[in-house]
């Protein structure tokens, strides 16, 4: 008997295609891979564009002893139904060469493309490919493999470079090189601004904070100076005030777009990007959500009006907003075609029921983004309630935002519940009523208020990923890997903010020093953008890959024969700390080493070490609380020596 076979990468998929196509394929029998199948051998090789040479994982054997067991042969058919990107089409083609090369046949491989996974859109999916003959799409593949031989070259290789320099140092990385130096670069701000302390007058009328205060009708803005806003306090105080009247003004809630993995993963604000990666590739695996790694904006237009139907028949046509068709600023979007949406509109309290309560707030998410673009927006009513001074030189507002139209919050209540109670909360005209009952009873207190001037906020998962899609760097597939190696390896996390780790600190010196071009913002964008090009069949990626491998071999050479590498990094590194002397014994002349993967600054005098990390944030105004004024003296009997490779 001949088998049909069908793979898929996640063993939660088996049972779903299983059931869907039972009925459709005969003798089907459904794989799961498992992941990737094959990986580049980079071990005592010297490395070269072309070719890369490819070798079998644990989880390819286990997958060839099952084709074994089935007898395979050339009459049987093979179908790929891995995920629709460059990732799923290279899985397709390690299938088709591990099948070649194991069994002696050269395999049928039918290519299957689908955005979700319920069985209406995987038999639709099926007869799409048997009737359009689809294969592999070997453009993706050669994008594939150029993105592994651009991550081998730039941070294994690289990296090997770095390793004889500066023993110890961490790897660098295609990509996340770039992170780490963005948030380096943030770092250097932050510590370069200098604080400064500001006041402002702030005051309440029958005990409603005011809003705004306006003396000779310009508006009161920050001081600089205590013994300025003292006479504008003293002034205000001395003042007996009136009511004058209410001002009014209409304003509309913003318009809701639908979610692109960047977009899901900067929401999600208060949880880890690696929670809600894992969270939607397990509601997209149950079929409760479309593929989660896209850059695209774009609804199929038959589920936009699905969307509009669902609106029209449970609020009424009023609450249907004008026909929208969203699409991504992004030129270069090479993932799936669509923006994350739920993929069934009458089961919405259906999945909350049956999902856990940890993944409720990311599939609520994905509902209201998948409904809300198409919904009235919510309408508010602004009241300004502006008060006068006797000698009318001072004006006072108190605002009041009250719903006037509820518009999208009447969705909020049936699907956002904890939404829909902040609105009410917040934009009821409770507070309002109570205000204006009376208005000319008028009680004034007035206040100085200071605080330090905002520094230049520090990176947090979403805002550095909002910061690489706006660069154009890093892709959606790669979002979660970059970030949690990031995390790991080169900053402390504190209070959800990064801070930069010594290892980074040096790692980035080292970079901006030798392989400046490889941290480069554009050059790392038209790197992705070549990659795109490849995909589309664009460009021909083995020249281009050539060009790359002679600069690199070029740059490489030279990195190696220069002595002064150590030199130059720990010269760099010292002039990153705040502190120049030892704290113990004051001596001025510390030295920058590595002990293991550690890096550390050492007294030569007293031979005190101090871990980088910490020294740097020593007495720093900006470093977290935890390490404010902590005495580093660790490693103090390590014995180091300063190679000079």
């Amino acid at each position: 008997m001949s088998y049909n076979v069908l793979f898929v990468e996640s063993p939660k998929k088996v049972k779903i295609f299983q059931e869907s196509l039972k009925n459709k394929i005969q003798n089907l029998i459904v794989l799961s891979t498992k992941g990737h199948i094959r990986e580049v051998n980079i071990k005592g090789r010297n490395f070269s564009y072309d070719p890369l040479v490819w070798v079998e994982k644990s989880n390819c054997g286990d997958l060839i002893k099952k084709l074994i067991k089935l007898n395979i042969d050339k009459n049987t058919s093979f179908f790929i139904a891995t995920d629709a990107d460059r990732e799923g089409e290279s899985i397709g083609y390690h299938l088709q060469q591990v099948i070649n090369t194991n069994f002696n046949i050269n395999p049928k491989m039918y290519r299957m493309y689908f955005n979700q996974i319920d069985k209406n859109s995987i038999i639709k999916s099926y007869e799409n490919t048997i009737n359009n003959n689809i294969s592999l799409d070997f453009d993706l593949i050669n994008a594939y493999i150029s993105r592994v031989y651009l991550d081998i070259m730039i941070g294994i290789h690289g990296s090997q470079i770095l390793w004889r320099k500066i023993k110890g140092c961490p790897s660098m990385g295609r990509v996340q090189s770039i992170v780490i130096l963005l948030i380096y670069l943030n770092e250097k701000e932050i510590r370069s601004q200098k604080r400064q302390l500001i006041y402002k007058i702030i005051g309440s009328v029958n005990k409603k904070s005011v809003d705004k205060v306006y003396i000779d009708d310009k508006l009161l803005e920050t001081f600089d100076c205590p013994e300025k806003i003292n006479k504008v306090l003293e002034k205000c105080k001395n003042a007996k005030f009136r009511y004058l009247e209410c001002k009014e003004k209409i304003l509309y809630s913003s318009n809701l777009q639908p979610l692109e993995t960047s977009t899901l993963l900067s929401s999600m604000s208060n949880q880890s990007v690696m929670i809600t990666t894992s969270t939607a590739q397990s509601l997209y695996e149950e079929g409760y959500i479309t593929y989660m790694r896209t850059d695209s904006k774009f609804i199929n237009p038959e589920f936009v009006k699905e969307i509009c139907s669902f609106i029209e028949d449970k609020y009424g046509r009023d609450y249907l907003k004008e026909y929208n068709v969203f699409r991504s600023k992004s030129t270069n979007q090479q993932e799936a075609h669509e923006a994350i949406r739920i993929t069934n509109l009458s089961s919405i309290q259906d999945v909350y029921n049956k999902i856990v309560d940890k993944h409720k707030s990311v599939y609520e998410k994905i509902v209201i983004h998948t409904i809300g673009p198409w919904f009235k927006n919510t309408e508010y009513t602004l009241y300004k309630h502006v008060f006068i001074s006797d000698c009318e030189t001072i004006k006072l507002e108190c605002h009041f935002q009250v719903i006037s139209s509820m518009g999208i919050i009447d969705f909020y209540k049936d699907y956002a519940p904890k939404l829909y109670q902040y609105y009410l909360k917040n934009y009821s005209d409770n507070d309002l009523k109570s205000f204006s009952q009376d208005l000319l009873n008028v009680k004034t207190v007035f206040n100085v208020d200071q605080y330090y001037s905002n520094s230049k906020p520090r990176y947090t998962e979403s805002s550095i990923i909002t910061k690489m899609k706006s660069l154009k760097i890093g892709r959606p597939s790669t979002y979660n890997s970059i970030i949690n190696t990031v995390k790991n390896k080169y900053v402390l996390c504190v209070d959800g903010k990064f801070y930069m780790k010594g290892n980074g600190i040096v790692l980035i010196n080292f970079l901006n020093a030798f392989f400046s071009k490889y941290v480069d913002f554009e050059f790392t964008a038209n790197m992705e953008e070549m990659l795109d090009i490849i995909s589309q069949n664009s460009l021909e990626y083995k020249n281009k890959l050539s060009n790359y491998f002679d600069e690199f071999e070029n740059l490489k050479s030279q990195i190696l024969l220069n002595t002064n590498v150590y030199t130059v990094i720990s010269e760099n590194v010292l002039k990153e700390m705040i502190y120049s002397s030892c704290s113990d014994c004051n001596n001025f002349n510390l030295k920058f080493v590595f002990a293991k993967t550690v890096p550390l600054i050492v007294c030569e005098q007293c031979a005190k070490f101090y871990d980088i990390t910490y020294f740097g944030y020593k007495a720093n105004e900006y470093a977290p609380k935890k390490y404010v004024g902590k005495k580093e003296s660790i490693y103090n009997k390590i014995k180091y020596k300063n190679k000079k490779n």
